[in-house]
């Protein structure tokens, strides 16, 4: 009778649902990654896999290096994703670098729609799982980049959660929630739109302001700066995140910085995400109706301003897909719902139902949404296909190998590609590098020195500006390479992608008095500066 009334109670809960909903999505996402041998990121997961493999190695869970000298990780050291790799060093700690990264990948991915369930539920909006499941299958951006082994993959779950707190006025969940956002993820801040968004529907609605989820998120926000172990240099390193990479971009800096904040085409956009834009161009339409008539929610017009600036995003640059969905997904759940319990849709339905065959038109949809879930689907399996026949781990670990056994302890290692970074730390901590996380923090270290690792990278050439450099000849321009690449960057070893006709390996190859070329194999050729 006891174990009768506690399964009837957790039934009653919806505890086993949840559960289901995690287990379900941890097992496809976890079943993807077991079809690749290493990480299915090709850069940063290296790099948060190996950070966390050396704290559990050394045992400190604190640990931070100057892997960078000409990086905030040396004149500033702070570790922007800190509880992220303290839960990833326990898991490689039982299960393995590669393993432990897997697993925990998946439990962040499944996270994701486990929370968008729970919330729908709470909602009691209909059919909730069938909303989960269209989240899943609609946009393949956003399934691909959730197989990544990052820490945004985490804060994908926790931004409708935060929404979630703010619309329930659950204050003391928002601000635990807070704390582990910050401690997680360096743009934490962001949340403050929620609250922003929150605040002016309350003005609209109400007149009235409620400052307690101001006050509760700036608070967990404050608790997190202050409970990370390096408090200082991680404000410094969130204010360089948000603030200055941001205005870079803005202001028209041109830095090759990632593809995932460069800007996109529309027709890209479309290409990956039609299913979900048409539920939310549709929703967008219904809300529009209700709001004329004031028939909207606190719930629904909150929704629809925080994931149309998502939307915006989105459009814009790949990254604002991964928080646009989740939010927008719950617009449009919201939205048919709110609908469908009005006695306007009873109306319509009756009227549909006597002019419109309902089973051709469900097959119609069905069948459109089938089509383009199998696209996105076909993505993923892509993106699987193609890094499994991808076998450049092997060459980096080859050549790193070399470069342990064949250079001094923390001597700095040049390369021409900032995103070798990852795969170069992951193989090798025992050499240091130039560039980290994104050639933009290397350009406001120093911007002589950027542009001097930018022109020989990319034109092999030396020059202390944006190229080009009339100052010099080109002869001048090729031959100061050497003085660039040892006097003011610090590096006796440059290693180059095995691609033969960039402007780098042409000079390297050209100028032997200048350098000699010591290992070579199918991926990077490894070139040392005589003296």
């Amino acid at each position: 009778m006891i174990i009768n009334y506690f399964f009837m109670k957790i039934m009653k809960k919806n505890y086993l649902k949840y559960l289901g909903v995690f287990f379900l999505f941890f097992a496809i996402f976890f079943g993807w990654h077991a079809m690749h041998t290493g990480l299915l990121g090709t850069d940063d997961p290296y790099y948060h896999a190996k950070h966390s493999y050396l704290m559990a190695a050394s045992g400190n869970f604190t640990l931070v290096e100057p892997w960078v000298p000409f990086h905030f990780l040396t004149t500033a050291p702070a570790d922007l994703w800190w509880l992220y790799h303290v839960i990833v060093a326990v898991f490689i700690k039982f299960c393995g670098i590669i393993w432990g990264a897997k697993i925990w990948s998946a439990v962040c991915a499944a996270s994701v729609f486990a929370v968008f369930y729970f919330i729908l539920k709470q909602l009691k909006v209909f059919y909730p799982f069938v909303w989960t499941w269209l989240l899943f299958i609609s946009s393949a951006t956003f399934t691909v980049r959730l197989l990544f082994e990052r820490p945004f993959v985490l804060s994908i779950a926790l931004i409708p959660l935060c929404f979630y707190f703010i619309y329930q006025r659950k204050y003391w969940l928002l601000f635990f929630t807070s704390i582990i956002y910050t401690l997680v993820y360096e743009l934490a801040p962001i949340i403050l739109l929620l609250v922003v968004v929150f605040l002016a529907v309350d003005w609209c609605l109400t007149k009235e302001i409620n400052l307690r989820p101001l006050i509760f998120f700036l608070g967990g926000l404050t608790v997190g700066i202050i409970i990370h172990p390096q408090a200082l240099h991680y404000m410094y390193a969130m204010y360089e995140v948000l603030w200055r990479t941001g205005w870079f971009v803005i202001s028209g800096v041109n830095l090759n910085t990632g593809a995932e904040i460069q800007l996109h085409s529309f027709r890209y956009f479309l290409e990956s995400n039609i299913i979900i834009f048409l539920f939310y161009i549709i929703s967008v339409a219904l809300f529009a109706e209700m709001f004329l008539i004031k028939k909207s929610s606190r719930l629904q017009f909150s929704l629809f301003l925080v994931s149309f600036i998502w939307f915006l995003v989105a459009i814009a640059i790949p990254r604002g897909t991964e928080y646009w969905l989740p939010l927008g997904c719950l617009f449009v759940a919201v939205t048919f719902y709110q609908v469908a319990c009005s006695s306007d849709w009873t109306i319509a339905r009756q009227f549909m139902q006597t002019r419109i065959k309902a089973s051709l038109v469900l097959f119609f949809i069905y069948g459109v949404i089938l089509v383009f879930a199998s696209y996105n689907m076909f993505a993923v399996f892509t993106v699987l296909r193609e890094r499994n026949q991808n076998d450049a781990d092997i060459y980096y670990q080859e050549a790193n190998d070399w470069l342990i056994k064949n250079t001094s302890q923390n001597s700095v290692v040049f390369y021409p590609v900032w995103s070798m970074w990852p795969q170069m730390f992951f193989y090798n901590s025992h050499n240091r590098y130039l560039t980290a996380f994104g050639p933009e923090f290397l350009y406001e270290y120093n911007h002589e020195i950027y542009y001097i690792w930018a022109n020989i990278s990319y034109h092999g050439v030396y020059c202390q500006h944006e190229w080009p450099c009339l100052e010099l000849s080109p002869r001048q321009e090729m031959e100061a390479v050497k003085l660039g690449l040892k006097n003011i960057l610090d590096s006796k070893i440059v290693v180059v992608p095995n691609i033969k006709n960039t402007s780098l390996y042409g000079i390297l190859d050209e100028f032997k008095e200048d350098y000699e070329k010591v290992y070579e194999n199918k991926e990077l050729v490894i070139f040392s500066i005589i003296p």
